[in-house]
């Protein structure tokens, strides 16, 4: 059998190693106060960097949408601008619908407005409002007043 120097000697290699775990356990526990502040903060940046990105590309997405919608806003606009030229109508109403300008003698300057006469101007002019409708009839008819005399408003119109 063994002697009882291998033995020890067996022993002492044993425990060898369960030291140096307690001495390394022991300098981890000593180091941790100064590491555990560092590992934190990279989990917490590489959450926010991870969380900032997932935020972030859609809204890229849609900056990109509304910078090519507003290029094609302004190019319809272009466009519009371009169809709505008067030189562009007048040579479709030249060739196409065969239009032409019209002669000198054939257009009229107004420097004044023009005026309606007196008399059709007193005609259109509205009755004062006790002489409006059924109820000035009635108060024209009281009054002693021929019916003939009645508003335009009052007398009925075929149709």
């Amino acid at each position: 059998m063994m002697s009882p120097k291998k033995n020890v000697q067996a022993k002492k290699k044993k425990r060898r190693p369960k030291s140096l775990v307690l001495k390394n356990l022991r300098q981890i526990i000593q180091i941790a106060p100064f590491l555990f502040p560092i590992i934190v903060t990279a989990f917490t940046y590489s959450w926010l960097y991870t969380r900032t990105n997932i935020v972030a590309h859609p809204i890229e997405g849609l900056r990109s949408r509304k910078v090519n919608l507003m290029k094609r806003n302004d190019a319809l606009h272009l466009s519009i601008e371009q169809l709505q030229a008067p030189q562009r109508i007048e040579a479709i109403a030249r060739e196409k619908l065969g239009m032409i300008s019209p002669e000198r003698w054939q257009v009229v300057v107004l420097d004044k407005p023009v005026r309606a006469p007196e008399a059709a101007v007193q005609m259109a002019a509205p009755a004062p409002q006790e002489w409006r409708g059924l109820p000035g009839l009635f108060f024209r008819l009281s009054a002693g007043l021929p019916a003939a005399q009645a508003s335009p408003q009052t007398t009925e119109q075929p149709g």
